[in-house]
């Protein structure tokens, strides 16, 4: 009985659908061109914030509608891996050259009450959600710890979660915390970057 017949015929999983992938990323650069102006603070979800979204989206279609799309499970870590390298490396350029200049105006001191403020930021919150997630709304701890990660957007973390427990299934509790903090540390740079240029003028 020929495929047709039960449905739609599945092309080799083996190759790449580099349509998909280019209009993917052709509609992020497009995306990560508009940009909102409040109070003067520039907001935009960026190039690389536009793209995950985009990203986003596309992995909601491809799961609700096979028909398109297919990218084969090697490519996609090499994708996911080099994707977050990209990531981080336009936002530390991005925001590099400020840091550079702010250091040089306002000297150490002002950059060490940053790094202990990053601290601060970086800590409490994980512990806070540890704390809550675990005991107070006794979610499972590799799903509070996935998630942790996640809201980190710490893919190593992932992976050591991944080595310690034998399991991928953190991953679940990784996925959507980290959508969502790539997202929101993309839309606050810019507004850390106008903060800081306040504090200096």
């Amino acid at each position: 009985m020929p495929g047709k017949w039960l449905g739609y015929v599945e092309a080799d999983l083996a190759k790449t659908d580099l349509t998909f992938v280019a209009a993917g990323i052709a509609c992020g650069i497009l995306l990560g061109i508009l940009h909102l102006k409040i109070h003067g603070v520039p907001l935009g979800l960026g190039t690389a914030g536009a793209i995950l979204v985009v990203g986003l989206v596309a992995g909601w279609a491809r799961s609700h509608y096979p028909v398109f799309g297919s990218i084969p499970e090697a490519a996609q870590r090499v994708l996911a891996d080099l994707g977050l390298t990209v990531f981080i490396a336009i936002v530390g350029l991005t925001a590099g050259p400020h840091a550079v200049e702010a250091y040089l105006q306002r000297g150490g001191g002002f950059f060490a009450s940053i790094f202990l403020g990053g601290m601060v930021v970086s800590m409490v919150p994980s512990l806070l959600t540890l704390v809550m997630g675990r005991w107070i709304f006794r979610m499972n701890p590799l799903m509070v710890l996935a998630g942790v990660t996640g809201a980190q957007t710490c893919m190593p973390g992932l992976n050591a979660l991944r080595e310690a427990s034998g399991s991928n299934i953190g991953a679940l509790g990784y996925t959507v915390p980290y959508a969502i903090g790539n997202i929101l540390l993309t839309i606050s740079g810019p507004v850390v970057v106008a903060i800081m240029h306040s504090l200096r003028t």
